[in-house]
């Protein structure tokens, strides 16, 4: 369903061969998967895929995950944990993004984006910082691992906020 050529965006990217309906698979993430009790150095691997805590999937040299690029405006996205779908039709010939947010959990990941977007956030980081707007329209796709890092993060965020608050209102004397 696609093909590597050279991208507007960044280096190399995927391409659809066919037009492609919304919500199609449109290839599976396919290699070995290695654990870590930490987060690794994301420079060892660039083209990791965060599937569980502590577990990345790292794609074969020919899959079509080597080449996806991100956009802050995408017509992919990750499910099922190695899956990735279509978000939208994308007519023959277009190329295939996906928000690089959803495929990363480690905090400390992030990356200055490239894709030219109107919406561009100008750097990307992580599946617990995405806007709650952007991840609304993600969120019926997502992995349930994902979807609990969100969520864990913006139920911490909501207590550090609360206990702001309520020390914010005691008055030191």
């Amino acid at each position: 369903k696609v093909y590597v050529k050279n991208s507007k965006i960044e280096g190399k990217g995927i391409f659809a061969t066919k037009n492609i309906k919304e919500g199609e698979i449109i290839f599976e993430v396919i290699g070995p998967v290695i654990k870590y009790p930490f987060i690794p150095n994301y420079r060892l691997g660039p083209y990791w895929l965060n599937i569980e805590k502590n577990s990345w999937k790292i794609p074969i040299d020919k899959n079509p995950y080597r080449h996806i690029n991100h956009s802050c405006n995408p017509n992919s996205t990750l499910t099922r944990n190695t899956k990735i779908i279509a978000m939208k039709n994308i007519p023959k010939g277009n190329e295939i993004t996906i928000d690089y947010a959803v495929t990363e959990s480690a905090k400390n990941w992030k990356l200055k984006c490239k894709c030219k977007a109107r919406n561009c956030r100008r750097v990307i980081r992580s599946i617990q910082f995405l806007p709650e707007k952007i991840y609304e329209k993600y969120k019926k796709h997502l992995p349930k691992f994902q979807k609990n890092e969100f969520a864990k993060e913006k139920t911490y965020a909501a207590s550090i906020k609360g206990k702001r608050k309520l020390f914010a209102k005691r008055k030191i004397k």
